[in-house]
């Protein structure tokens, strides 16, 4: 066999063979849910929380690597009902569930994992965890009103992964040290309000979709 029909033949295979990484929003528990959440310096103490986790799905048929979800932007829906971008959002890596970390090592075929988006704290509660307050002014005006945290690596000092109540799109990169990068995008409604009720608090309080 020739090199270049070898070549040839190895090029193939790698293109029958692969990894495809796709994105599904299932807006109920358990991806998402209702917790307490426990203050780290005082275990305690605990505060009511909701968690919203995706899942990532390889529908190929070959092993995907250092599996990573990156939110490249964030839009907000103006008053018009166009949706401009958040200067002030720094984009970054979502983690993983779980295990907190930037890069899953492998999804196998078939299989699929969660990846945490964010969460909602009770707004009573928030501003007694390290990095869940707005800034004052912030805080202020949104006294009783929940906020979401998206979920990425390394947060800012500046909340800038805080969002107040209102309509977003996040654009989302899903990609693999051997598969091409996906892109998806999520409308999140926040409507401020807040009840330990989760059938209403799914319902009513926020709603995640794909567009």
């Amino acid at each position: 066999m020739s090199t270049t029909v070898a070549a040839f033949q190895s090029r193939i295979a790698r293109l029958l063979v692969r990894p495809k990484l796709g994105l599904e929003v299932h807006a109920e528990p358990p991806d998402f849910h209702h917790t307490l959440v426990s203050h780290p310096a005082s275990p305690g103490v605990a505060a009511d929380a909701y968690y919203f986790n995706l899942r990532v799905r390889n529908t190929g048929n070959s092993r995907a690597e250092q599996v990573e979800i990156f939110v490249a932007d964030v839009l907000a829906q103006q008053p018009d009902g166009t949706f401009r971008r958040v200067a002030s959002f720094l984009p970054k890596n979502l983690l993983w569930s779980w295990t907190l970390t930037p890069f899953l090592e492998a999804l196998s075929p078939g299989m699929y994992t969660f990846c945490t988006l964010g969460h909602v704290f009770d707004p009573a509660r928030r501003s007694e965890f390290p990095g869940e307050a707005l800034a004052s002014a912030d805080e202020a005006r949104l006294t009783g009103r929940t906020v979401f945290s998206v979920a990425v690596q390394f947060p800012s000092s500046k909340p800038s992964h805080i969002l107040p109540p209102g309509t977003y799109r996040l654009v989302l990169w899903i990609a693999a040290g051997n598969a091409r990068k996906v892109e998806k995008r999520l409308e999140l409604t926040l409507s401020g309000d807040w009840t330990t009720d989760e059938a209403r608090m799914l319902a009513e309080g926020i709603r995640i979709r794909v567009v």
